[in-house]
């Protein structure tokens, strides 16, 4: 599948997301008490839980797509 990399405010948290085809691989919910990454094989921790949506599900903004290298800061600083 393709990757592709979003950022986008949820229940006023920033969270970034790296799907592969249209599953999220990976998701960074960052929170005023610090950064929460999730994965499918860690999908939920802190009482945070992987957003399930498919990637066509959103109606994405162009603004919302980040670069991988953009997406890896964040998941690799958290």
């Amino acid at each position: 599948g393709v990757n592709s990399y979003t950022k986008r405010e949820i229940d006023g948290n920033v969270c970034y997301f790296h799907y592969i085809g249209e599953d999220i691989y990976r998701e960074i919910i960052v929170t005023p008490q610090g950064a929460i990454k999730l994965t499918q094989e860690e999908p939920e921790k802190d009482g945070y839980t992987f957003h399930a949506h498919k990637f066509w599900e959103i109606n994405w903004n162009y603004r919302d797509h980040i670069t991988e290298a953009d997406f890896l800061t964040s998941w690799n600083k958290s």
